[in-house]
Order: structure tokens, then sequence, then C-alpha cells
């Protein structure tokens, strides 16, 4: 136990948390035929105070009932998703399914939420391009709902084709997944519109991106080596995680030129405790490098 004037432990770092009250959303998923829906997902939306787009999800029982745990005093948005569960195998299917969102406030009890079917067995065919016009092959891609669950995925094929087949006609992203293949690092991806599948054609033509050189100083104005660097802002910008290369200039950060600004550079030291952090806004794309400059090391007691 500490003496009653000190808060924290000689040479510990004092953190505080800021906690908030909660409330409970309880309410029943019913399928196309008002029949309850066992082990449905539910997503729930908030518009957080402290900033941003908090996403929650919750799981019916097996009577179809849910209860999720929001923001206290705010309005959330609820959604079946049409994802089903099965307990024995704890793996997750997409049915032909999709309920309409529904906005409630916080504390709200026996809210229901039904579903209706949706058309299966789409296809969508997706070329993917180089900022020429060229089709790339071997670039993986995936077919998403918003919520970022993937209903199908595939790799280009010698024409830059991929065919999704066997889809449920619901809105979907269609975004570069994961894998080994040959991307420049001077290339962005493009922002598609979703699209709900129904046989079209879609085009997913890489761009051509502009390089920012970010350099990382110390106070004193000597490079640091190995801080690592992220850009995040506007909704075309790209940036890809690394470590500052002690023989090169600083790290490369490949922008897409139309982003909308302004686009914020963050810089994080690995392995420091108490962490050291830093971030430059960029308002318009920067035609030299830029820097950042981290703050002091902290004393050592």
């Amino acid at each position: 136990e500490l003496p009653p004037s000190q808060t924290s432990a000689p040479g510990v770092e004092e953190v505080t948390v800021l906690l908030r009250t909660a409330a409970i959303v309880t309410g029943t998923v019913l399928d196309p035929d008002d029949r309850p829906l066992p082990w449905a997902t539910v997503e729930v939306r908030a518009e957080a105070r402290l900033g941003g787009d908090v996403r929650r999800r919750a799981v019916t029982d097996a009577t179809g009932q849910f209860r999720a745990d929001v923001p206290d005093d705010e309005e959330v948005v609820l959604t079946a998703s049409g994802r089903v569960g099965d307990p024995a195998t704890n793996k997750t299917t997409q049915l032909p399914l999709v309920g309409d969102p529904i906005r409630v406030r916080a504390g709200a009890h026996d809210v229901v939420l039904r579903t209706r079917r949706v058309p299966t067995g789409r296809t969508l065919r997706v070329i993917v391009e180089d900022p020429d016009g060229r089709p790339l092959a071997g670039i993986p891609l995936a077919a998403s709902r918003d919520d970022g669950v993937p209903l199908g995925a595939g790799a280009s094929d010698a024409d830059g084709v991929i065919d999704f087949r066997d889809l449920i006609g619901v809105p979907l992203r269609v975004q570069r997944g994961p894998g080994a293949y040959e991307f420049r690092s001077t290339w962005v991806d493009p922002v598609l519109e979703d699209v709900v599948p129904d046989g079209q054609t879609v085009r997913y033509q890489l761009r051509a991106g502009a390089v920012v050189t970010v350099r990382v100083t110390e106070p004193d104005g000597s490079p640091h080596r190995g801080a690592r660097v992220s850009g995040r802002g506007g909704v075309r910008a790209t940036a890809r995680w690394g470590l500052t290369s002690p023989s090169s200039d600083g790290f490369a950060m490949t922008v897409d030129p139309t982003t909308d600004f302004p686009l914020t550079v963050d810089v994080e030291v690995p392995g420091e405790s108490p962490r050291r952090t830093a971030k430059l806004t960029l308002e318009a794309l920067p035609t030299a490098p830029v820097t950042v400059v981290l703050p002091a090391p902290p004393e050592r007691r």
C-alpha cells in the first residue's frame, strides 16, 4: 500500500485512464419469417464523444436475444449483419440475409431487428491494372462488407482478372488483400465505391503516388535511427509502416496526390518507456523532405 501522499511508486510512470459509463441495449434478431435467429451477429456503432466511430459486436443466444454494452447517453445504430455462428465449430457463416440499421438510444430494451433475404449466386469481375492501364497478375483482392468481413477473395490472373462467384447481393468493397506479390512502392490503391454484385465488371487501377521523404531527428538535429513512421488523414492517403533507414535520407511515404489534406505524419520510437512520439501536419503535398523532431528522452533517475 502506498503512503497517502504518494500516487505512484518511485520511478513508475503515472498514467491517467479516462473511463466512460456504459449502458445496456437488449433486443431480439428475427429471420424473414419472424423466427428468432440464434447465434447471429449484431453490429453496434456509436459516434463516440471522444472522437471516431466506435464499433462493437454482440451475438444472440440460442433464443435469438442479444445484449450489448454501449457508451452511456448516446445514440447507437444496430444492424443484424446476417452472419451466424456455430457454437460447436466456432465458425461463422454469412447467410443470404441482411438487416436494415435501426437507431436507438443507449439503454433501450426489447429492440427488434428484422432481417430480409437478399439474392444469391451473384458474380463480380475485377480487372487489376497498373497506372498505365496494363494488366497486373498475382495481385490479391478481397470483396468485403463495410465491416471488413470478406465474402470473396482471389488473385488476378495473367490478364489481371479476378472473377468473384457465389456472392450475395449486398454492397461490397473491393480492396487489396494480404499476400506475396510484386507491388511498386510508388503506387497507391484506388478508392472504389461500394458495389452490389450483379455480373458487372469494375476496374481496380492503381495510381501513381507521390513520395514524401520524412526525416526524424533528435532535438539537437542528429538523425534518429529506428523510429516508426505512419501517415493518416486524407481519404485517399496511404502509408506503409517501416523503420527509418540509417543509410538514406529518411523514410519514404507514398501518398496519393489527390488526397484530401491535411495529412498527419505520426512518429513513434518503439522499445522506449515512457514512449516518445511526435507528429507533423501537412497542409499540402511537400516538394522537399520534411523533418519531424522527437521530444528529448526523459531523464533517467
